[in-house]
């Protein structure tokens, strides 16, 4: 008897180095001795898994030139050659949509389920993608099942869908709100001493906020002059953003007190977590329920994080998008590191272990 056959139709699987990434990986691992999976991804590098395949591509010196003129070029490519696969695409039971983009090209799929990472247009508008990205969030409403990692993408829709509210519910019909979730066997605090760091880990892009972090650390620093602010994630050297947080680094006079490390694997995270002693997701936009924050609080250390998207309906210490009152609650919670450290915890290990996911995800797929 052959398997249940999903296909995860993606722009980024690989490589893993973000949370939707890892999102689809943990879909794949957690439910594969029941669930047949395959990847269809739009991102160019050629993948090590033989269940990837890269949708085709016009040549690298076009795909770049093209994306410099353009910035959603390679989304649309994407979406283009996605209409050349429907024979692949008719043999699986269903498709399993990473972003509402792609749904114009697959609209004639039998069982869809569109799954949202968060809020993917700019608020207010800056172009014609952005309105194209949610006008599909909200037609793909009426027409598919919805997962929403978050809640704030389903208010965008027009759905009334509360923070930190009804987890792994069926808010309104085929509408679901899945959260992230951490696999707290892994994601556990450890007897290894602390040390004086500050972990942000976080991908170097603008609407990651890292300069809010940087500037937030400056502010800090003098408080706290032992300590370290240390930055795990894609580093795009050499970018405009990256030389930018160097810079401020250096006018708060913090380079030396500051470390960079570009991705680095899953155990050597877990690490990073483990001898923090706060977290700051500082995102300021695009941003889910973060799936950094919940393994951080997991393993003992607290988080501090913005209120913007899904960070509403995670339990950190929420702070303003902004350097002054972002220091404010990192000298708090490090004057109260305990206290934070087993209310977060207790509060990951109970709404967003990995068991009420994998069960959830597991029925949704398989009816």
């Amino acid at each position: 008897m052959s398997r249940y056959k999903i296909a995860h139709i993606t722009q980024f699987y690989y490589p893993i180095i973000g949370g939707q990434q890892l999102y689809i990986k943990n879909l794949i691992d957690l439910l594969g001795d029941e669930i047949e999976q395959f990847v269809i991804q739009g991102w160019l590098e050629k993948s090590n898994y033989n269940y990837v395949k890269n949708l085709s591509n016009f040549g690298s010196q076009i795909e770049s030139r093209m994306g410099r003129l353009f910035p959603y070029f390679s989304w649309y490519r994407s979406l283009y050659s996605l209409k050349f696969e429907k024979k692949l695409l008719k043999s699986f039971d269903k498709l399993l949509l990473h972003y509402p983009f792609f749904y114009p090209s697959v609209k004639w799929h039998e069982d869809i389920i569109v799954l949202s990472h968060g809020v993917l247009w700019n608020r207010p508008f800056k172009d014609r993608t952005d309105r194209v990205f949610k006008k599909l969030a909200v037609e793909t409403k009426k027409k598919c099942k919805i997962v929403s990692n978050d809640t704030d993408y389903l208010r965008e829709i027009g759905i009334d869908a509360k923070p930190m509210q009804n987890e792994f519910c069926e808010i309104e019909k085929n509408v679901f709100y899945f959260p992230n979730c951490v696999d707290t066997d892994i994601f556990c605090p450890s007897e290894s001493k602390k040390e004086n760091i500050i972990l942000v880990p976080r991908n170097l892009r603008p609407d990651r906020g890292i300069h809010l972090a940087i500037e937030s650390f400056g502010l800090i620093s003098k408080h706290f002059p032992d300590y370290r602010l240390v930055i795990v994630g894609a580093l795009y050297e050499g970018s405009n953003y990256f030389n930018n947080c160097i810079s401020i680094a250096k006018d708060y006079n913090i380079i030396d007190k500051m470390e960079m490390h570009s991705t680095v694997s899953q155990n050597k995270l877990l690490n990073f977590y483990r001898r923090a002693k706060l977290t700051l997701i500082p995102s300021i936009d695009f941003e889910g329920t973060s799936l950094s924050a919940l393994e951080s609080m997991a393993c003992g250390t607290p988080v501090i994080s913005t209120n913007v998207g899904g960070l509403a309906d995670i339990p950190c210490v929420h702070a303003e998008t902004n350097s002054a009152d972002f220091s404010e609650k990192i000298i708090y919670v490090l004057n109260n590191l305990e206290i934070f450290s087993k209310e977060q915890t207790q509060s990951v290990n109970l709404r967003f272990n990995i068991g009420k996911w994998t069960s959830n995800w597991n029925k949704l797929l398989t009816t």
